[in-house]
């Protein structure tokens, strides 16, 4: 669904509508650039990164530490 927004500017979740522009905008910069599907378990840290951002009522920002639960799953995601 992400995808096809993306690629073809069709998007059924109007919430999404901004992030989905912005994601078009930067892609025009690109002579190249392909789009495609991961599945979740095959991403596990950018899954529990978006979890930890819908369930948290403020901005984080890490510059120099990420959170525990977030360091644990990169040192498994290390092939």
């Amino acid at each position: 669904m992400v995808i096809q927004a993306v690629t073809h500017g069709n998007s059924e979740v109007a919430e999404y509508v901004h992030i989905v522009e912005d994601i078009r905008i930067l892609a025009a910069d690109f002579d190249f650039i392909q789009f495609s599907r991961v599945k979740r378990n095959c991403n596990v840290v950018a899954d529990a990164l978006a979890k930890k951002a819908k369930d948290s009522l403020s901005l984080a920002v890490w510059l120099e530490e990420v959170p525990e639960d977030i360091t644990t799953l990169l040192l498994f995601d290390i092939p």
